[in-house]
């Protein structure tokens, strides 16, 4: 009897997956793909945020150094304006003082100044030489007098241009005497400009 086995082809046929097994498949890879890009985007995230973190810590501190540097320099400031208005105090108090000083030594000088003149033209007089009158007006001072001679008058000329106290010396006038007629006696008269730098005392006299 010959027996026919129907099943043996079935059993070395390639056994088929089923549709829903792939699909399953499918989905874990895809979902497995979204887990990791959504871990590479927290880790991006995470990342940006410590950087946004630290350079807001880095903004802050660099505020603040500015803040306390900028504090000091007004501070400094504040400091520096004080001690301005103190040397423009001193300063102006210096010059105010020096001003009174200058304007006592102008006043003593001019009135020393005449009593230092006459003391100059009396030494530098010679003893043939007689005054008429000495008259100040303003810095010049006129001389009128008489002399025993030419020679008498322009030797007194001569030592009043010398002094240190006189800048100059005009000699407008000389005549012969008129008023007494004493024979050789002349008239002169001499015009003084009084030197206003000069604070020297006057020198020895000196005779004709």
């Amino acid at each position: 009897m010959i027996q026919i086995n129907l099943l043996s082809g079935r059993e070395g046929s390639p056994k088929k997956v089923p549709r829903e097994s792939t699909a399953v498949t499918s989905f874990s890879a895809i979902e497995g793909e979204s887990n990791a890009i959504m871990i590479v985007a927290a880790i991006v995230f995470i990342v940006g945020l410590v950087g946004v973190g630290i350079w807001g810590y880095m903004l802050h501190s660099r505020k603040e150094a500015l803040s306390r540097d900028l504090s000091r320099k007004k501070q400094e400031l504040r400091t520096y304006q004080g001690l301005i208005e103190q040397e423009k105090r001193f300063r102006a108090r210096k010059e105010m003082l020096e001003r009174k000083e200058q304007t006592i030594v102008q006043l003593k000088d001019r009135q020393s100044k005449p009593m230092k003149l006459l003391e100059e033209i009396y030494n530098r007089c010679p003893d043939t030489v007689w005054f008429e009158s000495i008259v100040q007006k303003g810095m010049s001072v006129t001389i009128k007098g008489r002399a025993k001679n030419t020679e008498a008058a322009n030797q007194f000329y001569q030592d009043l241009s010398q002094s240190p106290l006189i800048r100059g010396v005009e000699y407008p006038l000389l005549q012969k005497d008129e008023k007494y007629r004493i024979p050789n006696v002349v008239y002169f008269e001499m015009v003084l400009s009084i030197n206003q730098s000069t604070n020297q005392s006057s020198k020895p006299g000196m005779g004709a």
